[in-house]
């Protein structure tokens, strides 16, 4: 499966409310980001992609799909996001979003 398609097919969870996006990295780099008191940087790998919720004015990470890297050398989900709370809606939707992750990475392990 293609990035392409992955984010077609989150998309056709998406409503009038809401819609996902997704980057891929593609080189490796480090990323900097100031947010109030305090300045956070993250090691960001070739190949991993960030899916973001995206509602009218406000842009959320949801989870990164981490490509093999250093020590780790096998395809995984990155859920350590702001997304943690759910409701009983949106933790159906969450869980349909991660199943359709699971076939993504399926398809990263069989390619690999």
């Amino acid at each position: 499966m293609e990035v392409s398609e992955l984010e077609t097919k989150l998309n056709n969870l998406a409503t009038s409310l809401f819609k996902f996006e997704i980057k891929e990295s593609q080189n490796e780099d480090q990323n900097a980001e100031f947010n109030g008191d305090f300045l956070k940087l993250e090691q960001v790998y070739q190949g991993e992609i960030i899916v973001y919720l995206v509602k009218e004015n406000d842009k959320e990470e949801i989870l990164k799909i981490m490509p093999p890297h250093d020590e780790i050398d096998q395809w995984y989900v990155n859920t350590e996001s702001a997304a943690c709370l759910f409701g009983v809606d949106d933790l159906k939707l969450y869980i349909e979003i991660l199943k359709i992750v699971a076939a993504f990475l399926q398809e990263k392990c069989v390619e690999d």
